[in-house]
């Protein structure tokens, strides 16, 4: 599927525009004077609408209107050197969401998480001394591949929907990163795509973010508070984001169904961690260690790995049941005339190598196993 991707997105560069809000265009029309069309007026305007903040960063970052390629980062940043005219010039050139397009709930939910992990993000950021403009925009766009597959191509979107999420995530990040960089997006957009985390473990600014879409998708979806502990000291600062998160300008009748504006009281167990996110180095490296074991043996290998409370395998799309406790044991198990091997990825178990074995092994064969194990832990952790 990876071939067919690459070949849409160098189509895409060529065609694809991120569309605007039909009712922001409407607003910048009506705003008649300098008055009314006041700097921080249009921020929070334009902030509560993606496309527009794509066609802004994407204007701000060209040759034409940044000819000394200073990085423009930030919307209140672009608001002021462009301006009200330019801004609605921006607006009216490019293209409107249709009502059609906006009653796929599919595409209607997306751009809902988008836009309410970007205000969590955001606020949580200006608590932690980070710059919360540069990580509400970088939220925002932290579902793009999703939503240029969603907009553009809906059948390939279904297909990666219906791969596991590892492969589901490199390809949301192939799509994303190719088209964020042809459209101009800041590098700090860049760095906290959907699926980056697989190529780099998150920083400060990437884990905030990575927190604020999992609690966005929890609220908009109806799963609840999932991770707020994650992102704020007490659940109320939670309850006043989505407070001003009603006071919404413009956002169309179709995202407002799922508009999350209501939740429930705190609950402890929601507090979890994702993850963890393994590099694909770490997962090359423990294939190459389990070919050797196969060689060397003369036994079937398999690999698992974890994300999240979920274990799946590597070339293999349905793994036996149980492996999540043998990996949570901690320590090499027979069973099932097989030799589970666990590995820990930054002192969190995360890797599974399964090796076929008749009977349990003798000492110094057990030995040798936990020499390989120890040699492969201390490997990752220098990743």
């Amino acid at each position: 599927m990876k071939a067919e991707v690459l070949r849409l997105i160098n189509r895409l560069k060529r065609v694809a525009n991120f569309p605007v809000f039909a009712e922001t265009v409407k607003t910048l029309r009506a705003l008649r004077t300098e008055e009314e069309a006041t700097a921080d007026r249009l921020v929070r305007l334009v902030l509560f609408d993606p496309g527009l903040c794509c066609q802004i960063l994407r204007a701000g970052n060209s040759v034409f209107y940044n000819p000394y390629g200073y990085p423009l980062k930030t919307i209140s940043r672009a608001v002021v050197i462009m301006g009200l005219q330019q801004l609605r010039f921006l607006a009216e050139g490019a293209p409107v969401f249709k009502e059609e397009q906006l009653e796929d709930p599919n595409l209607a939910q997306e751009l809902t998480i988008s836009l309410v992990a970007a205000h969590l993000a955001g606020k949580a950021a200006s608590k932690r001394n980070l710059n919360a403009e540069e990580t509400y925009l970088a939220a925002l766009f932290r579902r793009l591949g999703r939503l240029v597959l969603l907009l553009f191509a809906p059948g390939y979107y279904e297909k990666a929907k219906g791969l596991d999420p590892r492969r589901k995530k490199e390809i949301f990040y192939l799509v994303g990163e190719r088209l964020a960089k042809q459209w101009n997006l800041p590098e700090n957009v860049i760095q906290c795509l959907e699926g980056r985390e697989l190529h780099l473990r998150p920083k400060r600014m990437a884990h905030l973010c990575l927190y604020a879409d999992l609690l966005a998708a929890g609220l908009v979806t109806g799963k609840g508070p999932l991770g707020w502990q994650n992102l704020f000291t007490s659940f109320a600062e939670v309850k006043q984001v989505l407070k001003t998160l009603d006071r919404a300008p413009c956002l169309p009748v179709a995202l407002r169904k799922y508009w999350p504006s209501k939740i429930g009281e705190e609950k402890e167990e929601e507090s979890f961690e994702v993850g963890p996110f393994l590099p694909e180095e770490a997962l090359r490296l423990a294939q190459k260690v389990l070919a050797t074991l196969c060689e060397e043996t003369g036994a079937e290998g398999k690999l698992f790995y974890r994300e999240g409370p979920k274990i799946f395998a590597v070339k293999e799309d349905n793994p036996p049941e149980g492996l999540e406790a043998l990996l949570e044991k901690d320590e090499i198990t027979f069973a099932e005339n097989r030799i589970y091997i666990p590995i820990r990825f930054k002192k969190t178990p995360a890797l599974l190598l399964s090796l076929e074995c008749e009977s349990p092994l003798p000492p110094e064969e057990l030995y040798g196993l936990k020499l390989v194990r120890k040699t492969l832990e201390g490997l990752l952790e220098r990743l």
